[in-house]
Formats: C-alpha cells, sequence, structure tokens
C-alpha cells in the first residue's frame, strides 16, 4: 500500500498558507506527541501492559504509516518489508518476554514499541513543520 509516489522535481505547484499552515499545525502535534512518549518511556518499557487507549491508538497508526516513513526517509520504495520485519520482531520479543517473565508484554517488547512510536512520530513531526516552513509540494 503505497500512499503517494515521487514525482519530478518542479511537476507540483506550492501549497498555499492554508496548506503550509496545516503541515506547520500537524507537524507540531506530532512533536507534541513525540515528546509526550518521550517523556513517558517508563511507563511504555516496564513489565506491566500500557493500559492507556491513545497509546495502542497511536501506536496502530504509527506501525500503519511506517513502511510510508522509511520510503520517504530513504527514498526508495520497500513495499511492506518495514511492517514484516517489524511484526516478526515484536512476535520474538513477545515470545522472549513469555519465556523470561510469563506474560508476554515486558521490557523488550515495550522497548520496540517506544522505538516504532518515536521513530514515526519524530520523522513525521519535523517532515510536516520542515515542509510548512519551505512550502514543500505534496
Amino acid at each position: 500500500m503505497t500512499i503517494g509516489k515521487f514525482e519530478k522535481i518542479g511537476t507540483l505547484t506550492s501549497p498555499g498558507p492554508i496548506g503550509r499552515t496545516g503541515r506547520v499545525i500537524l507537524g507540531v502535534l506530532l512533536l507534541y506527541f513525540f515528546i509526550d512518549v518521550f517523556s513517558s518511556y517508563k511507563g511504555i518499557v516496564n513489565p506491566r501492559i500500557p493500559t492507556d487507549p491513545l497509546f495502542w491508538i497511536g501506536f496502530a497508526y504509527c506501525f500503519w504509516i511506517l513502511p510510508e516513513i522509511i520510503r520517504i526517509g530513504f527514498g526508495h520504495n520497500f513495499g511492506q518489508w518495514p511492517r514484516f520485519i517489524s511484526i516478526l520482531l515484536l512476535l520474538i520479543a513477545a515470545v522472549f518476554n513469555f519465556v523470561q517473565y510469563g506474560q508476554f508484554w515486558g521490557p523488550p517488547l515495550g522497548l520496540l514499541s517506544f522505538i516504532v512510536l518515536i521513530y514515526v512520530l519524530g520523522h513525521l513531526g519535523l517532515s510536516l513543520v520542515v515542509a510548512g516552513a519551505f512550502g514543500t509540494p505534496g
């Protein structure tokens, strides 16, 4: 599932003031969530499963958009491989947690979830703020 594709430089028009403002507002909001997740490190990476529904909604969104963020960041379409590799790593961490702690949620799975959240929120938030500031089309 590809949200967009790369176009040749100069073929798209720059966004107007509403598009630029929207990018900056959304970018700042995502950077706020980035800071919130970053400050919640001990609440995510612990033996107890997070109970906040916003954590799970945010994780589901970050997991869903991960291939697109990696495509934008590296400039190459890896398809669904980033999501597949993430699922594999999360399953390995869950099995390790079950063997080590007797439950599926534990510090290794929490750390991987934390990394996915931090990477996606930070990358997308910063990208949107820069795109809004410079009027990047797309």
